[in-house]
């Protein structure tokens, strides 16, 4: 056979089965690609697949292949039209079992296209943790993809919220709002162009799960004493109201429950567990009640869940009655943090002010003192606020009453201010009872009775006590005095009239005229009855003084000052109607020691005695001698007053000459001698 026959001879049905094989194979290839997107169980239990193209083509419809996902198990296919985007897949058990499943498309030729991806449908599966958390788990739905859920839940089956999302593969959620019931969950996927829904999944729930706690913000204590507590809501959405507990011991006692409300007044005084906030600390904690019975966990040990009231103490006594001391302990876990205290005190039922701050610190208790000084018989309130630090809340402490009633003295005055010694003044005072008087407070001002400033202070011990002061300036000028009592813890029990003592000047008038000018004595008011002018001649008080004038009358005019010799001192003194005298300071005639001499004198005549004319000499410090021609002492005295009358031993001396020596000193303390003779004459 040559080899054109066999070319001939080839059989006919093999070139058919060629030539259709490169017919299909040219038609498969223009055919499209699907892309299977989603498998979504329904509720009967089939299942709704949805798809779109990878590459475009002609075609004659789909046909989609499903199974049981297991191994071995052979695929069933259902064709749709070319037209379609989505269908059923006809099973009925699609919510217990799971799917998987491909798609082609395919030609009324018989030519179909490469296979679609896998998607296998999400079976979800309902557990329990307990007896009120659900735990969801379910299968991947397509694998390599970035996983995106969410969870919906129903308690029909019918109307479904979505409850969470998930990125894994499982998911918690914490039954609320159920104390006994059977709850439905279905998951939905959706990433990109992919997205599915899961089989629905049931299981009864009992809500075993504590509501979260609400968030205790302050207590306060009302006027009338008790404690008002205050709180945020639960975020929990099943709580119908609240359980308070307060602190006995160690342990914590459940006082009362409350509706859903975020307020409770503590009054209720019958109750076996009500704590006086007025009398104790007391701490409290609040716990949010769900519908079930549920109570939220609310740690004692947290930072924010206990509160406790403020318990405020004040004392007087410790001061005397004069002013209050406050204390109280520290106000714990205020939100925001607690920024200060504020202490506020009201006077005989007015206004409440704010009389002190003291900033919040780890401290235990705090402290304040008042400085205001209380009035005996009145009534001050006091509280205390704690404030935290947007100011947003206050907590406040019972209110405390004092009523000061300190002990008083009977009487106590300045009796007198009198110069001693011309050299300080001595203060006179008088107190009735001396025991209550602990010591007195010296005020002194040379100026004016505005500007007293504290010079001393001295202790007390009688009813009558003389207080010497030093420091004043006696030959200077006149002193304004007060003088105040205070209690043995420092503070004012009474205080003095304002006295001033008395400064006098001196002027010299010449012509042997002085004036003398002091300032009015203050203090004994209308009982004032005058002054005395006294003048002195070396200490003992000169012929016609003291002399007498009125109230008002500051100037004496002296117009024969000059005797033969000594020291001439000028004084005033007060008078007060009841014979009290208060004493100046002394003045003395001015001028420098000053001797004049005789040079004869005649026994019996006009100038019939031989004596010094002398000025302001010291008189202690006074020699006078008188000698004859023969050295021998003819007289001698140390009295200024004295002088010779001319007689020796009783018989009269003869007319001559005598020497004399006066020695004598001023009142600067010079010493001076005088030599020279006179003529006795006969």
């Amino acid at each position: 056979m040559n080899e054109d026959a066999s070319h001939r001879d080839f059989p006919k049905s093999i070139i058919t089965a060629v030539l259709f094989l490169l017919l299909n194979a040219f038609s498969f290839a223009q055919l499209p690609t699907p892309q299977l997107v989603s498998l979504s169980v329904e509720a009967n239990g089939s299942i709704t697949a949805s798809w779109g193209f990878q590459s475009s083509g002609t075609f004659d419809g789909f046909r989609l292949f499903y199974r049981i996902a297991s191994p071995g198990t052979p695929f069933n296919s259902i064709d749709f039209p070319a037209s379609a985007t989505s269908g059923t897949i006809p099973v009925l058990d699609a919510q217990t079992a799971e799917y998987e499943a491909f798609i082609t498309t395919y030609t009324n030729s018989g030519a179909s296209s490469s296979n679609s991806n896998s998607l296998r449908t999400m079976i979800l599966t309902v557990s329990k943790i307990g007896t009120g958390t659900a735990r969801l788990d379910w299968n991947r739905m397509i694998q390599g993809t970035n996983q995106f859920y969410k969870i919906f839940r129903s308690d029909d089956n019918v109307t479904y919220t979505q409850v969470g999302t998930s990125t894994t593969n499982s998911f918690q959620y914490q039954v609320e709002e159920a104390c006994d019931l059977l709850i439905y969950f279905r998951v939905e996927f959706e990433t990109g162009i992919y997205r599915g829904t899961s089989s629905v999944g049931s299981e009864r729930f009992i809500d075993d799960n504590q509501p979260l706690d609400p968030t205790f913000t302050h207590i306060t204590i009302n006027e009338q004493g008790y404690a008002v507590l205050n709180w945020s809501h639960s975020l929990s959405t099943d709580v119908v109201g609240y359980q308070i507990e307060v602190k006995t011991g160690f342990q914590y006692d459940s006082l009362t429950t409350v509706p859903y409300t975020n307020t409770y007044l503590d009054n209720i005084t019958t109750s076996a567990f009500y704590k006086n906030p007025c009398e104790e600390v007391v701490t409290y904690v609040i716990k949010a009640i769900d519908l079930c019975g549920n109570t939220s966990a609310q740690n004692v040990y947290s930072p924010t869940s206990i509160h406790n009231t403020i318990l405020l103490n004040v004392d007087a006594e410790i001061n005397c009655d004069r002013k209050a001391t406050l204390s109280w302990n520290k106000y714990n876990n205020l939100q925001p943090n607690l920024a200060e205290y504020r202490i506020m005190r009201s006077q005989n039922t007015g206004t409440a002010i704010q009389v002190g701050t003291i900033s919040s610190t780890n401290a235990f208790n705090y402290e304040f003192t008042d400085e205001e000084i209380l009035t005996p018989g009145d009534l001050y309130t006091y509280h205390v606020m704690a404030v935290n630090s947007d100011q947003s809340f206050s907590s406040e402490s019972c209110r405390v009453n004092v009523i000061p009633d300190p002990d008083l003295v009977n009487s106590f005055d300045l009796d007198n201010v009198t110069v001693f010694n011309n050299e300080y003044i001595n203060l006179l005072a008088n107190g009735e009872p001396p025991a209550l008087i602990h010591e007195v407070e010296v005020f002194r001002s040379a100026t004016d009775a505005a500007n007293l400033q504290s010079i001393m202070k001295s202790s007390w011990g009688s009813p009558n006590v003389t207080l010497p002061e030093t420091s004043a300036l006696v030959n200077e000028t006149a002193y304004y005095y007060q003088i105040v009592a205070l209690d043995a813890c420092g503070f004012e029990m009474a205080a003095s009239n304002i006295f001033r003592s008395i400064y006098l000047g001196l002027f010299d008038m010449g012509n042997g005229s002085v004036r003398l000018s002091w300032n009015e004595f203050e203090g004994w008011g209308n009982s004032l009855a005058g002054y005395n002018v006294y003048r002195t001649l070396n200490g003992s008080t000169a012929a016609g003084f003291p002399e007498f004038v009125f109230p008002g009358t500051l100037v004496y005019n002296d117009p024969s000052p000059d005797p033969d010799a000594g020291k001439v001192t000028y004084y005033i003194e007060a008078l007060r109607n009841d014979d009290v005298v208060s004493r100046s300071n002394e003045v003395h005639l001015p001028g420098e020691a000053e001797v004049l001499m005789p040079n004869a004198f005649r026994p019996g005549g006009l100038n019939s005695v031989f004596r010094p004319k002398t000025r302001n000499i010291v008189t202690q410090n006074y020699r006078f001698v008188i000698y004859n021609r023969w050295g021998q002492i003819v007289f001698e005295t140390n009295d200024y007053a004295e002088g010779w009358d001319g007689t020796v031993s009783g018989s009269a001396a003869p007319s001559a000459v005598y020497a004399y020596i006066l020695t004598y000193s001023d009142y600067e303390g010079i010493s001076y001698s005088k030599r020279g003779s006179v003529m006795l004459l006969r």
